[in-house]
């Protein structure tokens, strides 16, 4: 079936107005008032197959253009799975993507269009392309479905989006229901504003990594981040720093060092060393420049740690084994041979993943869900559990690394193959039906919890243990399949597949 001719209605003081057919060109647009009752009465949808080799009479699929349809007063009505066909009963609970024929006078105002003599052309309103599906790579502007910006002509990118979400320079897919991405003009950056005239005694904003920091520097968490009097001036992007020049025009959500005019503030000092294992709190802040040692806190990422040691991140009320006289809710700086698991992440080698070759870290946590899901986790009600406890039937998802905790033990079984579970429980990663990923009691006598052995810890596929000897074309892997970005959950997929969209791989991350 193919993708064409999408007809959009824009309703003006009680008539409907066609603003496009999709994939194909109109030259005007017109008005009709709405059909009469009489007219509305509903014919059941048949569906003759794919490629009918005989013209379709009204309710009649599955049509690819108005030619397809036995008369000049139908019209092919393309839809998407589940979308109502006019004058025609059962489209709302028919889920395939067929296209029907149907009267135009059901459509209230659509004048014909003239297939032959539009055919490979652009469909274009106020300057907009309208949207199509293509098989035909390079993808063309307003093309899909595209994956990356190589699937795209030369100067177009490919715009990643949800559904029904619009695209730039692109008409109808506001209306799209799928997941289908479209090629589109590469962003002009706009260019450098202009600074404004400082005032005496302002000066530029810097980030630094020298703790304490000095006035308009950045990046600080607490005041105890900043010098002597000096405060942290919180901010989110484009926020103007008081004294300070430039951050105005910062589009990050750096906070920087100001001066508040109160001189009370008590100096801060830099970190000091502990060499014990006794836990020390410094301070909170990016430690990255200057690193804590063994059992200083409180670290956030394990860039705040020197070499060969990890911030051990806990949940409320989580005991630290190695260091003694601990407090509460502080992160520690540990050596990595003490690592309670470890974090699955995943792989990443210059990837260029959401429009960007900056690296991405993404980790798997534990989601409850109101029903099984693949991809996006909103569409299955995911969530995090409460105090983000894994439990028995939960599927897992990917979070940005800092912000998960949840670390996993991977299980050597001789003679077969590897388990993966949640560290401190005996819940085991478990195959379901070969499409979804769910926690269930570690059992490795269960063949579904088995997984081809994973050797190399920095580089490895999860992919079931019965299926270790199969190629990439007939095996299934775990991944999230495309570009990944927050709660999309975890799956079976084709290995191949994977690879094609460089999401099949994991590796262990502290």
């Amino acid at each position: 079936m193919k993708a064409f001719g999408l007809l959009l209605l824009l309703s003006i003081n009680n008539t409907f107005q066609v603003a496009a057919k999709l994939g194909e060109s109109h030259s005007h647009v017109q008005q009709q008032p709405k059909p009469d009752a009489d007219q509305r009465e509903l014919v059941a949808l048949h569906f003759h197959g794919s490629n009918p080799t005989f013209k379709l009479g009204r309710c009649e699929g599955d049509c690819d253009r108005d030619s397809d349809c036995n008369s000049s007063d139908l019209t092919c009505f393309q839809r998407n799975g589940g979308t109502a066909v006019p004058g025609c009963s059962g489209g709302a609970s028919e889920p395939s993507h067929s296209d029907y024929c149907v009267r135009k006078t059901d459509l209230t105002g659509v004048t014909p269009i003239d297939d032959n003599a539009m055919a490979g052309q652009s469909s274009h309103v106020g300057g907009a392309v309208a949207i199509t599906w293509s098989t035909n790579f390079p993808l063309a502007l307003c093309e899909g479905d595209c994956d990356s910006d190589f699937d795209c002509q030369g100067g177009l990118v490919c715009f990643q989006r949800n559904e029904k979400q619009a695209v730039p320079g692109c008409l109808g897919a506001e209306h799209d229901w799928s997941l289908t991405d479209y090629c589109v003009p590469r962003p002009t950056p706009n260019p450098p504003p202009t600074p404004p005239s400082p005032q005496m005694g302002d000066l530029p904003i810097a980030w630094s990594t020298a703790f304490p920091l000095s006035r308009c520097q950045g990046d600080c968490d607490t005041d105890a981040d900043c010098q002597g009097y000096l405060k942290c001036f919180q901010r989110n992007g484009y926020t103007p720093v008081p004294g300070c020049i430039g951050a105005e025009y910062d589009g990050s959500v750096v906070d920087y060092c100001f001066d508040d005019g109160n001189r009370q503030g008590p100096p801060t000092n830099p970190p000091q060393a502990n060499n014990g294992r006794t836990a020390k709190y410094i301070g909170d802040g990016d430690f990255s420049g200057n690193p804590l040692s063994e059992c200083q806190g409180d670290c956030d990422t394990n860039a705040d740690c020197k070499p060969g040691l990890f911030c051990w991140q806990r949940d409320p009320g989580e005991s630290m084994p190695y260091c003694t006289g601990e407090s509460g809710g502080i992160d520690y700086c540990v050596p990595t041979s003490e690592s309670p698991g470890v974090k699955l992440r995943m792989y990443w080698d210059n990837y260029f993943w959401q429009e960007t070759y900056e690296e991405a870290f993404w980790c798997m946590t534990c989601t409850e869900c109101d029903t099984p899901t693949v991809g996006d986790g909103w569409e299955g009600g995911c969530k995090d559990p409460p105090g983000k406890k894994c439990q028995e039937g939960h599927l897992i998802w990917i979070q940005r690394c800092r912000d998960v905790r949840k670390r996993f033990d991977i299980v050597q079984n001789s003679g077969s193959g590897d388990q993966i579970k949640v560290h401190g429980t005996n819940l085991c990663f478990s195959n379901r039906e070969n499409r979804f990923l769910e926690l269930r009691p570690c059992n490795k006598n269960t063949s579904n919890q088995l997984w081809a052995p994973m050797n190399n810890r920095g580089k490895f596929e999860i992919r079931p243990w019965v299926q270790r000897n199969l190629s990439s074309k007939q095996a299934l892997c775990l991944s999230q399949l495309h570009h990944p970005k927050a709660t999309e959950v975890l799956s079976m997929k084709e290995c191949w597949l994977n690879i094609h969209y460089e999401t099949n791989y994991w590796m262990e991350w502290y």
